[in-house]
């Protein structure tokens, strides 16, 4: 769906094209100093008159930021006389880093406390947006929309985009609860010491990669959160509720919880940077946590500033395109090696309304004015997003919201950077001589230090930058399949609103890898201890069978086994549920009797095949229900060829000569 960022509801006003009030003042004023010198009687005032109308043509310059030369001037200045340098506990010539941190600590392991006000943080978990249809969605992006017009006028929220290194911990204790189940099953006698040892190494395998993911090779994951900041911590406990409630109410859930305990600690490290263990907090005092979430010095520079050492740039979105689609935030927070924040606060309806009337009326005076073919466009393209977002918040239930957006970028990821902002059709400020106030709105505080950027944007359109979107594969239960943009862990047995079966097919052209991919899959899911059944005409399987302690039965010759069809599958569940899930796995095994003989006895008659179900039935519930041993009705049942063959059109009483009732 097609959707519309409003230009700038803020217009200055502006006496000729590009001449604002200020403009005018300061330039009347360099007109009266320029009169004074020409009309001064000192030696080489002439001289001094021209380089002084040089000099003040310059300062009406625009620069790359789009603004004036003489407002970069001031910035330049009053960064020189700002402090720089922040140190933890620091010395006389350096600032407490203290007084760049706005908050002071966490508050009942839920609440980021600021003094005067709170924030709560929620985790959004992000999921496979771009293989929904488009109705699917709009119908995602409506309930985020639900869940932001939950805020109050006095909120502020910010979406926040930061990477934490991952930790495989999990995966290493799964994997040695899997291989101490294989030893319960070798005491009950379901499995051989052979069996065991043949799935060891793959087991051993595992442990060791993951070992060295979490500690030779760093993997950085994205990770998204919402903060919302409030005065009222009652008021914001019932806001974060609603959310996630609005959230979840989707087709397609948008599953988000509290960020709470320690959990709140590496939040607030991540911010800071990427290049920590989180493992870290298990060891350290409760009271030098403050101390490990904050870094140990900052130090900030003209256009980029150090984080312990490590250089940072922030710019700041000034232009966004016109037209979005779904998702349109993903390629501002997806980018490589960066920090997001998109922070945004509701205006109430009436200021709004006259905020964009004030600014309608200004385009249309523009409009007016103007001569140029290229002017008119794009002013009555200006003025027709304004009306049309006038109208949706007149006549359907859009309210507007202040957003302003900064992106954080490793000095090395700069140039990346700009190149995909330009690519995807934004404008930036690289925010020169205002790295300090970068910082500071970038950082978890609801205070916004650059308003020039702020943008009007409607609830539809803000949810629609949607960036909780991922294709990566991280089940919780999972075993290490590949490598995409982040490790793969697959569980082929989980269940949920997109995996309703375990079914799958391996596609690829010759030479691809094909069987090679079908056989890790088989040999990670035999170390789990599933059962596996393979039909392979070709016998390729065989060395893959018998290292791993299997049996091969040739069903041509039924010289090493036989198939049994009268075995009874019972389910997990039927094995915890009781006698009354057995009924139904019995009931369902002789349906699925019925179409094996249907098959099988291609051409018997509907009273024999009715016959055979009742003879069937009889045997078979003896050894489920009363305790005959599976070898004792598999010899009273077992049909081999030769059998099959003579009863394809027998009637009852040759039938009875071959199943023993």
């Amino acid at each position: 769906m097609v959707r519309v960022i409003p230009r700038k509801t803020k217009v200055k006003s502006e006496f000729i094209r590009g001449v604002t009030g200020l403009d005018l003042v300061l330039g009347l004023i360099f007109i009266a100093i320029a009169i004074v010198l020409f009309l001064a009687n000192f030696q080489f005032h002439i001289w001094i008159a021209i380089a002084w109308i040089i000099i003040a043509v310059s300062m009406f310059f625009k620069l790359a930021d789009e603004e004036r030369f003489y407002v970069t001037l001031i910035f330049l200045m009053r960064y020189s006389v700002q402090k720089k340098k922040f140190e933890r506990n620091s010395e006389k010539k350096k600032s407490d880093i203290k007084e760049m941190i706005a908050y002071e600590g966490i508050n009942q392991d839920k609440y980021i406390d600021f003094g005067i006000y709170y924030a709560g943080v929620l985790e959004i978990r992000p999921m496979f947006f771009t293989l929904l249809t488009e109705y699917y969605q709009d119908n995602v992006i409506e309930s985020f929309a639900n869940a932001l017009r939950r805020l109050t006028a006095e909120q502020t929220c910010e979406i926040v985009k930061v990477s934490k290194p991952m930790v495989f911990d999990r995966y290493i204790y799964n994997e040695n609860h899997k291989y101490d189940v294989l030893y319960d099953l070798q005491y009950d006698g379901q499995i051989s010491q052979a069996e065991i040892d043949a799935r060891a190494p793959v087991f051993e395998e595992r442990v060791s990669f993951y070992e060295q993911m979490n500690r030779a090779t760093k993997i950085f994951k994205d990770h998204f959160y919402l903060v919302v900041y409030d005065k009222d911590r009652e008021v914001l406990d019932t806001t974060l509720d609603g959310m996630i409630s609005a959230m979840a109410s989707s087709l397609n859930p948008i599953y988000a919880s509290r960020v709470t305990g320690s959990d709140l600690l590496v939040f607030l490290k991540a911010n800071m940077g990427k290049d920590f263990d989180e493992r870290e907090l298990e060891i350290i005092p409760i009271t030098e946590q403050q101390n490990w979430v904050t870094p140990s010095k900052i130090r900030f520079n003209i256009a980029r500033y150090f984080l312990d050492d490590r250089c940072y740039r922030c710019y700041g979105i000034a232009d966004y395109p016109l037209q979005v689609g779904n998702a349109w935030g993903a390629n501002l927070f997806l980018m490589d090696r960066t920090k997001t924040v998109m922070k945004f606060k509701a205006i109430p309806r009436v200021d709004s309304e006259k905020q964009i009337d004030r600014a309608i009326m200004e385009m249309e005076v523009k409009l007016a004015k103007s001569g140029k073919s290229s002017s008119q466009i794009e002013l009555q393209t200006h003025l027709d997003t304004l009306r049309e977002l006038l109208a949706g918040l007149k006549n359907s239930n859009q309210q507007l919201y202040n957003v302003n957006t900064y992106i954080v970028a490793e000095d090395a990821a700069k140039k990346d950077v700009k190149a995909l902002l330009k690519q995807n059709g934004y404008k930036y400020t690289e925010l020169f001589a205002k790295q300090v106030d970068g910082f500071i709105s970038s950082g978890i505080t609801r205070r916004d230090s650059l308003k020039g950027n702020l943008r009007g944007i409607p609830t539809s359109t803000l949810a629609a930058t949607f960036p909780f979107i991922s294709n990566s594969l991280l089940d919780p239960n999972g075993f290490y399949l590949g490598y995409n943009e982040y490790p793969v862990f697959v569980d082929f047995f989980k269940r949920d609103r997109e995996r309703v079966n375990s079914n799958m097919m391996v596609i690829g052209k010759s030479g691809s890898g094909k069987s090679y991919a079908t056989k890790t899959l088989l040999t990670n899911l035999s170390a789990d201890n599933c059962k596996i059944f393979i039909l392979d005409p070709e016998n390729e399987y065989q060395v893959l069978a018998q290292n791993l302690g299997g049996r091969l039965i040739d069903v041509g010759t039924a010289s090493a086994g036989r198939i049994n069809p009268f075995h009874v599958i019972t389910t997990l569940e039927g094995d915890e549920l009781g006698s009354e899930s057995k009924v139904n796995n019995f009931a369902v095994h002789l349906q699925f009797l019925e179409e094996f003989f249907r098959v099988a006895l291609d051409g018997i008659s509907p009273d024999a095949l009715e016959y055979l179900n009742e003879q069937e039935k009889k045997v078979i519930d003896y050894r489920y229900f009363y305790g005959y041993s599976q070898q004792e009705v598999a010899d009273l049942l077992c049909i081999n060829q030769v059998k099959v063959s003579r009863i394809v059109t027998s009637s009852k009483n040759k039938i009875k000569e071959y199943i023993c009732a």
